[in-house]
């Protein structure tokens, strides 16, 4: 049966699918041109319900009682024994199977073709399926266990079990924000990347083959129609299950080039990705699917233009501001949905990747390329996407603004006065328009900005010298948070020199020693950074006001932390014993105050291992905020939290996991269990039943965690890739590699995507990845892994640090060097 015979059956069945049934048998004599076969496999087309017919096509047919029989509860299919049937399909039918013995317990999903009828096509496409599906293995693809052939000849697939809701409802049901579906969605765009890294196309992409599991965890279902590309190419004809109508193929979740028997490609899944992203964030159809027959269907899909996601949002879901979401959708969401929705696939995105990176580009406020060529839009995008380090670099600026004013108004708005007001407000003007993006042609990157404005004072020499501090104060900020120690220098030096010519006024001068030690201390220049931070608690005054004291009192903070970095703990507890005692005298033994710096104290005095005053110290700030606090407040939970870490590391862990418990019990009355303060603490226990070799302790609380991904923690939180890697090293304790690793690639490629590339978490998932990749014989990999992630700890943390010495020691287990 060729291909031309399936479209002249399919043509004889639009023909009469419609008609009443006393008149099918003329028209379809008059269809199929007096060809029998045609004539008989349109017949037994018509006989399959409605529902069945996209799912397959009828060829000939077996006995159902005998198959029926074969899948009851209590049989065994793949040495699973058949529990309970979980759904049907058109083409398929799905049960649930147990394998239970003393050391193995596995629930699993077992599919196979409906009773009644076969097909040659269905039982091909089955076994597509089984080869495409041992060829993935991606956390958010449901993972093929086994497959084989029951008595009868129908093919079957043991898959892994996913219990959970359609995506679309998830979304519903958990009342997500919009930020919180492009999350998800992210997951789901990773595990179609992947299926195309090796060359395959779903072609079936709509929210009824994607749940989430109560975890938050997406899976993404049913390769039944996928379509395997040539290693060559990306696409090809295989056009069976592509045409309009075709055995499998959803006409409303379609590409325009699947209606029309097209070429097939990987812009094929963009198309249904963009459908799939419209329908998450407005929770309607771009087209009005579901009643319109096929040819009207097509002819819409063709020649209208979708609406804007913006405008589509349904107003009648509850709890969902309508009107902040049209907000949020309008301009890029609207641009990317609308380029991943265009006809002719080659204006598209060319790649999932690409779309997930335009997706990326507008989560960071950075420009997309389907906005590009809107006047004024770019220099809009910089503007909000440093509105914030605009508003630290100019804060500053604006007061010397302000206190120039007010010096005009109590000098009666003399000329004087009023020119340096003007001179500084042009200079604002000029740093935040320096420079134009559309006379540029190119995204405007901060660093160009501060050069500008950065010549533009050097240039105006009639700049009042308190202005000219606060404004180089400003900019040497600025240049520090992008990491341009170099360029942030002279103005810092500068605003020390303009600062001491006002020697009574200590605290700017104490400030500006303050600024210039972090730039320091920023570079890793810590002896520099810390005579910095003594000079300013030098000028300072013994005694003196709410702001000197404050000032006093953070510079001692870095201190202290700059000694523990260099590990002279000692040093570092000296200091803080000295501000614990400061604040105990100016504020009371049992004030806020006073146990703040205590819970600094602690952690530091834990890492000299002196535990058993740590916890005494962490102790005293516990009992201070028990009595000042009402219970539910946070920092009660928090400095449990400290304490059972303390406990952990003194080895009393029995009184360290109560006091964990205690924590989260705490937080959870407090903040809430989802609430991003409880992660780092989650974290921390997760560790400790890690270590504990409490395996499904530990994957229980990184579930936990990882339940908040995608709603109020997103995957820049460190807790998400902290939560993956425990959880997956949870895996490996239980023996199941499989679990394991793609736990740890995706943390790794977690971190990779939200950390700087030099950042030593990122060493770290590399290195437990190697060992475990050398564990299952992966050897090659693994040992590269391991190498890396060992280097990247040492280059970031020091030789000596306990994370480098750990991820040394698993190089060598391996049998490798280099680090």
């Amino acid at each position: 049966m060729t291909d031309d015979f399936w479209l002249r059956v399919r043509e004889a069945f639009d023909a009469v699918a419609d008609a009443p049934t006393a008149q099918r048998a003329e028209l379809l004599r008059a269809a199929s041109g007096g060809d029998a076969a045609v004539e008989r496999e349109t017949l037994a087309l018509l006989s399959i319900d409605p529902g069945a017919f996209l799912e397959g096509h009828a060829v000939f047919p077996v006995d159902a009682d005998l198959l029926r029989a074969q899948l009851t509860d209590g049989a065994v299919v793949g040495g699973y024994q058949v529990t309970r049937l979980l759904g049907r399909g058109g083409m398929g039918e799905v049960y649930e199977g147990v394998r239970d013995s003393a050391d193995f317990h596995k629930r699993v999903a077992i599919k196979v073709l409906r009773p009644g009828s076969i097909s040659a096509d269905a039982v091909r496409r089955f076994e597509q399926e089984r080869r495409i599906l041992a060829g993935l293995d991606h956390r958010n693809i449901a993972t093929l266990i086994d497959g084989g052939m029951l008595p009868d000849g129908r093919p079957f697939l043991v898959m892994e079990l996913v219990e959970g809701v359609r995506i679309t409802d998830w979304c519903t049901q958990q009342g997500l924000s919009v930020d919180a579906r492009l999350v998800l969605f992210r997951q789901i765009c990773g595990a179609v990347s992947h299926a195309h890294r090796n060359l395959v196309v779903h072609r079936d992409i709509k929210p009824g083959n994607i749940l989430v599991t109560p975890d938050g965890t997406v899976k993404l279902l049913d390769f039944g129609i996928a379509k395997v590309l040539d290693a060559d190419t990306s696409g090809g004809s295989d056009s069976t299950a592509t045409r309009a109508g075709a055995a499998g193929l959803t006409p409303e979740y379609a590409s325009p080039e699947q209606l029309t028997g097209g070429v097939v490609t990987t812009a094929t899944d963009v198309y249904a990705l963009g459908l799939l992203l419209f329908e998450m964030l407005t929770g309607a159809r771009p087209f009005a699917t579901g009643t319109q027959p096929l040819p009207e269907l097509t002819r819409l899909v063709l020649t209208t233009d979708p609406p804007m996601a913006s405008r589509a949002v349904r107003g009648t879901t509850p709890g969902r501001d309508v009107e902040a979401i049209r907000r949020a959708l309008r301009g890029d969401l609207d641009a990317i949905m609308l380029k991943a929705l265009r006809t002719d696939p080659g204006e598209r995105y060319p790649s999932v990747d690409a779309l997930v990176a335009e997706l990326q580009r507008h989560e960071r406020g950075l420009p997309v390329e389907a906005m590009r060529g809107h006047r004024g839009y770019r220099l809009g995008k910089f503007l909000r996407r440093h509105h914030r380090a605009l508003l630290a670099a100019t804060a500053v600026a604006i007061a010397a603004v302000s206190g120039v004013v007010s010096t005009i108004r109590q000098s009666r708005h003399t000329q004087v006065e009023r020119a340096r007001a003007e001179a500084t407000n042009a200079f604002l003007v000029e740093m935040l328009s320096s420079v134009d993006p559309a006379a540029a042609g190119k995204e405007v990157a901060m660093v160009e900005v501060l050069d500008s404005a950065a010549a533009h004072i050097g240039r105006d020499s009639a700049l009042d010298p308190g202005v000219e501090a606060s404004l180089r104060s400003a900019i040497g900020f600025s240049y520090r948070a992008l990491g341009k120690f170099a360029a942030a220098t002279p103005h810092l030096q500068r605003v020390v020199a303009l600062r001491q010519r006002s020697p009574g006024n200590p605290l700017p001068i104490a400030i500006a020693y303050r600024e210039l030690g972090q730039l320091h201390d920023g570079a890793g220049e810590y002896q520099t950074a810390d005579s910095l931070y003594q000079l300013a608690i030098g000028v300072l005054p013994v005694r003196g006001d709410t702001g000197v004291a404050t000032a006093a009192t953070d510079l001692m903070m870095q201190r202290a932390r700059l000694q523990s970095l260099q590990g002279e703990m000692a040093a570092a507890d000296s200091i803080l014993t000295l501000v614990a005692a400061r604040q105990e005298a100016r504020y009371g033994a049992g004030s806020l105050e006073s146990a703040k710096a205590l819970t600094q104290l602690g952690v530091t005095v834990a890492q000299e291992q002196h535990f058993p005053r740590a916890e005494a110290v962490t102790r005293r700030a516990l009992a201070i905020f028990t009595k000042q606090l009402p219970p539910t407040h946070p920092d009660i939970g928090k400095t449990l939290g400290r304490l059972a870490t303390i406990l952990e590391q003194s080895g009393n862990r029995p009184a360290a996991d109560r006091a964990y418990r205690e924590s989260l019990a705490s937080l959870d009355a407090s903040l809430g269990a989802d609430h991003p303060d409880v992660a780092w603490i989650r974290v921390n226990y997760a560790g400790f039943l890690l270590d504990g070799s409490d395996w499904d302790g530990a994957i229980r609380e990184a579930d936990a965690l990882l339940r908040q991904r995608g709603g109020t923690l997103p995957d820049t939180h460190f807790g998400i890739g902290a939560a993956l890697q425990l959880r997956a090293l949870a895996y490996a304790g239980r023996g199941d590699d499989r679990e394991a690793i793609a736990g740890l690639r995706e943390s790794l490629a977690v971190r990779r995507t939200v950390m700087s590339p030099d950042h030593w978490t990122i060493g770290s998932s590399e290195s437990l990845l190697g060992e475990e990749l050398v564990h299952v014989g992966a050897r090659a990999e693994g040992m590269q892994l391991l190498r890396a992630g060992c280097q990247r700890i040492a280059r970031a943390l020091g030789r000596e640090n306990p994370s480098t010495r750990k991820a040394m020691t698993r190089l060598s287990a391996a049998g490798g060097s280099g680090c």
